[in-house]
């Protein structure tokens, strides 16, 4: 593999970008929602069981099907909508499981610190 970037590179690099910066909007946007009263809690929200979380994630993952089933269909007509629902859906089902991340990374601050001969036990 050579050190040289392609126009492909580039082009990959550039869609990547826009689609985590897409994600981190729709993150804050989760956030607003939630203290807008829109819902009580987002998936980041430290006190919120992981299966209701998980609930969350499943219902966005549930939308990106019926986006492609919309399209099987002929609800959607073009691949342009369908591209665009899909799009869509999938940032959101990123953004949830971004929150949930950082809700993770949040509770493993918040844990006492293991001693050093506890035993690591991973399920």
């Amino acid at each position: 593999m050579s050190g040289t970037v392609t126009d492909t590179d580039k082009l990959g690099a550039a869609a990547r970008l826009a689609v985590l910066n897409d994600i981190i909007a729709e993150r804050e946007r989760q956030e607003v929602l939630c203290k807008s009263g829109k819902f009580a809690w987002t998936c980041a929200a430290p006190n919120v069981l992981d299966e209701a979380r998980y609930t969350v994630l499943a219902e966005e993952n549930g939308e990106v099907a019926r986006a492609l089933c919309d399209y099987r269909n002929g609800v959607l007509t073009t691949e342009e909508e369908r591209d665009r629902q899909l799009y869509t859906e999938l940032v959101q089902v990123a953004a949830v499981a971004a929150a949930w991340c950082e809700a993770i990374l949040q509770r493993r601050r918040r844990a006492p610190k293991a001693q050093a001969s506890s035993p690591i036990i991973v399920p």
